[in-house]
């Protein structure tokens, strides 16, 4: 894919500026389907080279990502679900100087389909755990020059939003 400009995250200002030109070759492979009886597989995997054009690295984006889940769909409505997802390091400046870390996150969710008759819709009640094994993990990632009131000069550093630790949650949604 080549496009004639970039957009790249300006951190002090908080928006996003115009860059030139750039290129991304790769490629991208997904499956989906029943693996046996009950069991099913959903999942992609994408590897890219994104350069501007002059060789520079367009900074956060990744080279390669990946997600994965198994599906199992028991009797009577209950649906388990494992889903893995992962984000590889990605340069954060254009000389990649900086990286940020990659990251693989596991959530595990379950949803069972209420027998209730209602007039429209169905209701389910879910379970679901985000974070399974606690891993830490930046969400958004960034670096760009900054400093504090008592700071003479900026200084690039890498800024990030962690990611949420292990959470539970659950309840009823009504689907209509």
């Amino acid at each position: 894919m080549d496009l004639k400009s970039e957009l790249v995250f300006v951190g002090d200002e908080g928006t996003t500026e115009i860059r030139g030109a750039s290129r991304r070759r790769g490629m991208e492979v997904a499956a989906r389907g029943q693996i046996m009886g009950p069991l099913y597989f959903n999942g992609s995997f994408t590897m890219t080279s994104p350069k501007f054009r002059n060789g520079d690295a367009i900074p956060l984006a990744p080279e390669l990502t990946g997600y994965g889940a198994f599906i199992l769909q028991w009797p009577q409505g209950l649906t388990s679900q494992l889903q893995a997802t992962y984000l590889g390091v990605r340069p954060l400046t254009e000389d990649r100087s900086i990286k940020a870390p990659s990251w693989i996150d596991f959530d595990l969710s379950m949803r069972y389909k209420l027998p209730v008759k209602l007039e429209r819709g169905r209701l389910e009640a879910f379970m679901f755990i985000q974070n399974l094994l606690d891993t830490d993990w930046e969400q958004a990632t960034f670096a760009f020059n900054s400093r504090l009131r008592n700071e003479p000069a900026g200084v690039t550093d890498i800024h990030f939003v962690p990611g949420n630790p292990r959470m539970f949650m659950g309840g009823v949604a009504w689907y209509f």
